[in-house]
Parts: structure tokens; sequence; C-alpha cells
């Protein structure tokens, strides 16, 4: 037996559903290794910044790539491999962006950032998910066949470019 909703309902969750879909940027950004890479991220109100959490969503709950809360970063529970290289960009003036410095190869990954500001009761707010790319050497073996060649990537996120 199925369960159907009204039209009217149906038509309200899909609005919700395309506004939050719009309202967060989401972006691929692709580097090399050593460069510094600015993660983007500025709230679309002018208010006062009061948290910030930027996390990579491969680190798990309890750990963060940076932290800004009470107008100071907070490196407890900061992921070891972040520690002195990230900071933010202009939190005066709004613009939360990461700054990351000397990337590695393991600092591929999925980010989201969430801001607090003055009057939002502290609860943050995702505003941008980046997927960071770090091209690093390749690791390709080339196998020949009696017709053909067969190409092996060896990386844990293999995206074969030999």
């Amino acid at each position: 037996m199925a369960a159907f909703l009204p039209a009217s309902l149906i038509r309200t969750l899909l609005f919700l559903s395309c506004f939050l879909l719009v309202s967060v940027d989401q972006i691929i950004i692709t580097v090399k290794p050593g460069e510094e890479v600015i993660l983007t991220c500025r709230p679309a109100e002018k208010k006062d910044v009061l948290v910030v959490e930027w996390n990579r969503i491969d680190l798990g709950s309890d750990q963060f790539v940076l932290l800004y809360k009470d107008k100071q970063f907070d490196p407890e529970g900061q992921f070891l491999s972040f520690k002195n290289r990230v900071d933010l960009k202009n939190v005066k003036n709004g613009d939360v962006s990461l700054v990351l410095k000397n990337v590695t190869t393991d600092d591929t990954g999925t980010y989201e950032c969430r801001v607090a500001q003055r009057g939002n009761d502290l609860d943050t707010d995702l505003i941008s998910i980046i997927d960071l790319i770090v091209q690093g050497e390749s690791v390709c073996f080339w196998i020949r066949t009696s017709s053909s060649f067969l190409v092996l990537d060896m990386r844990e996120t293999s995206q074969i470019r030999c």
C-alpha cells in the first residue's frame, strides 16, 4: 500500500530542496603539491562572524581543519596535519576563506565551511563545499598483453591520467 503526499507539500519540498542546493557554493579546485590554495567562504550577510568551522568530511566529527571562535583560533581538536598550515583570509571583513599552505596529496578531499554570525544563536550555517584535488605524481604500470596495453593506476584516488 503506497502513501501519497498532497501536491502542495510536494511543491514546497521541491522548492526547499532546490533552494538548499542553490544556496551553497560547491567548487572543485585542483592544485599541485607545495602550492598555497585559498578555499573560498564568504557569508552572504554582512554580520559579525562569531564562529568559523572548516572541516574535511573524511576526518570525522571530533576533528577539524580549523576552528575560530571568541575572536581566536581554537587548536583543541585540530587535525594534526593542518597545524601551522592554515589561516583565515580576513575575518574582520567577513572573508573566512581558508588559506592552506604547502599542500600535499594527503590534503585531497571535500572541505566544508560553516559559519555562525551575530543574531543566529551560534548555529552554524553551511556556506560552501569545496572539493580539493592535489595532483601528485602518477604511479602507473603499463603491462603489455598479447594484443594491447593494460594501465594500472596504483594511487588511492585512481583517476587514470597516465
